[in-house]
């Protein structure tokens, strides 16, 4: 094994372990968030286990969901407008930070 190669794979042992970490911490539940998703699930045959499969459905009765239909517009709205609002902030406030000879120290 060349020199290259060890160094290679003593890199890929390194990150093993947090890639491993992410993996299980992150991917697991949200798989299984994903999953529970397409079923009808509640408090009583969640303990269970005895679950049914709705396929759709739930995101179906979410859609027409009036309260959903008010908050989603609502935060499309306010983050169009957040946003807007501080990237001007950001175009007119860009070169006069250019232009000024302030150092800022930490």
């Amino acid at each position: 094994m060349s020199m290259a190669a060890k160094k290679r794979m003593e890199g890929y042992c390194f990150i093993l372990p947090g890639f491993l970490y992410v993996v299980l911490v992150l991917g697991y539940p949200l798989v299984y968030n994903i999953i529970l998703s397409f079923k009808d699930t509640n408090v009583k045959n969640f303990a269970k286990g005895t679950s049914v499969f709705v396929g759709f459905q739930n995101y179906i009765s979410l859609i027409h969901d009036s309260t959903f239909q008010l908050v989603f517009k609502n935060t499309i709205v306010l983050f169009t407008l957040r946003l807007s609002k501080y990237s001007l902030i950001c175009d007119v406030s860009y070169p006069s930070f250019k232009q000024s000879r302030i150092i800022f120290k930490i």
